[in-house]
């Protein structure tokens, strides 16, 4: 019997990385991705289920999706991206004009989509949604290691979300 890819109860270490890195290291895959940034999505998902009153089990947190056989779309490149992962090349989080700067390669960093089940209806949240439930529980998110989130924007339904270094108690926006 192999060892299990589930982190918690609602993730697996599959949704933080890539579908080559789980080809090449399975399960000790989670070394390359921050407890912290893990930690950060398994508070949201709680903060989503206690905002929106419903049983965690109708809250969905979604960063990649490539291992779903739902038929819902295949997200591959939203957690952990690793140097051999070189065709991609749509990410946030970067410091600058190099793609390996990037806060997503270094294990800090996820996109995340939110889906949430209320009265038999899936409402997507989008970003400005998803910020809001991070701010309104801003001090538990930097608790927990969150140190940056992307700016909402309205053509986005997910939201950039790090723990790098920031030398700051505050939580950072950036563009």
């Amino acid at each position: 019997m192999g060892v299990s890819p589930e982190i918690s109860h609602y993730f697996d270490i599959r949704e933080f990385i890539s579908e080559n890195t789980w080809n090449e290291y399975g399960v000790s895959s989670f070394l390359y991705v921050q407890q912290r940034i893990i930690n950060v999505c398994k508070l949201l998902h709680q903060k989503l289920s206690d905002v929106y009153e419903v049983p965690q089990s109708d809250v969905s947190v979604r960063i990649n999706t490539w291992h779903f056989e739902d038929g819902s779309d295949v997200f591959q490149y939203q957690g952990y991206i690793s140097g051999k992962d070189n065709e991609n090349k749509w990410h946030d989080g970067k410091l600058g004009e190099d793609e390996y700067d990037s806060f997503h390669r270094q294990g800090h960093a996820v996109n995340v989509r939110v889906k949430v089940k209320m009265n038999d209806e899936i409402k997507v949240l989008n970003s400005y949604e998803i910020a809001a439930i991070v701010l309104e529980f801003e001090d538990d998110f930097i608790l927990n290691g969150l140190t940056v989130i992307s700016e909402p924007r309205s053509d986005r339904d997910y939201l950039h979300m790090d723990c790098r270094n920031t030398r700051s108690f505050k939580l950072k926006i950036v563009t």
